[in-house]
């Protein structure tokens, strides 16, 4: 029955398929999908609930809920300037993971934020899900790492999991993703181990500090690894890069996001259409469908 799910899913061709298994229980989100366009909402939403169910709060308000919602769908969504939060918290029921009260109806393809606090509504895992974790709330770190496996850049893990009140009592289990061991070799050897925004370069003897290889089309979300898809940033540029804070035109020029602030800003205001730093011997460039995709994706413009 699973297989023919499954196969009528994937002739849709318009929704993505996360299954995250603890032992007797599969854990599905459909996520409308087009090549590799990004759709984090309802598994962001289902993060939070997690949180908030292993702190004791098991049913939440709308009302409470919403600006929380918005705040991590801007941290951690795709980029926009307006984020709908009432749309994963209607439409996560429909996974089966979620209970609403009351039941809410879609009008013209969305729900609507103003009949979910006109008529109070409260949201809360599915009997299912809160039965198997009220037997075993030591397995919802599978749960946690591998949707943050699926969904999130590494960078972003921790933060993640603090904005959504996760405690991970101690080490989360390891990734499940194998990466190729060679990737951060290749990648900081391309740059001449140097930052590719600032030029950042430091070493204890032989050991390079503070300098890291990052995806730029996302592995989670079918980017390889490959010389082409990755780029050496210094920590802190690494994290600005996957928060959005900047990305490469198609010139390799830095595109400063007009939305940051904060007394720090010149920082990184001051690299803004600056080229990429590039090492003078067989310098291999990041493959523009990869840059093209961290701009549409990440960026926030």
């Amino acid at each position: 029955m699973l297989k023919k799910i499954v196969k009528w899913i994937h002739n849709l061709n318009c929704v993505i398929k996360g299954f995250y298994k603890l032992t007797s229980v599969i854990i599905e989100f459909k996520q409308w999908k087009n090549g590799t366009l990004r759709a984090p909402h309802k598994p962001i939403l289902f993060l939070y609930a997690l949180g908030q169910w292993q702190q004791g709060n098991k049913v939440l308000s709308w009302e409470q809920t919403q600006p929380i919602l918005t705040k991590l769908l801007n941290q951690f969504g795709t980029p926009s300037r307006k984020q709908t939060p009432e749309n994963p918290w209607g439409r996560l029921y429909k996974d089966n993971l979620w209970q609403l009260n009351p039941h809410a109806f879609e009008i013209n393809g969305n729900f609507s934020a103003k009949v979910f606090k006109e008529t109070q509504s409260t949201g809360q895992l599915s009997k299912e899900i809160q039965e198997y974790l009220s037997d075993r709330p030591e397995e919802l770190l599978h749960w946690v790492r591998e949707i943050l496996d699926d969904q999130f850049p590494p960078s972003q893990h921790d933060d993640i999991q603090l904005a959504c009140g996760i405690s991970t009592f101690g080490e989360l289990l390891p990734n499940k993703r194998k990466r190729d061991p060679r990737f951060s070799f290749e990648i900081l050897r391309n740059y001449g181990n140097r930052c590719a925004i600032c030029g950042y370069s430091l070493q204890i003897d032989q050991q390079i500090i503070g300098l890291e290889a990052a995806h730029i089309q996302w592995h989670a979300f079918s980017g390889p690894d490959t010389v082409d898809n990755g780029i050496a940033l210094c920590s802190i540029h690494h994290k600005l890069f996957d928060y959005g804070a900047f990305a490469l035109s198609d010139d390799y020029t830095i595109i400063v996001s007009r939305r940051i602030n904060g007394l720090s800003i010149n920082e990184i205001a001051k690299f803004h259409g600056s080229s990429i730093l590039e090492h003078p011997v067989d310098f291999v460039y990041p493959n523009l469908k990869f840059v093209r995709w961290q701009r549409a994706q990440v960026l926030k413009s």
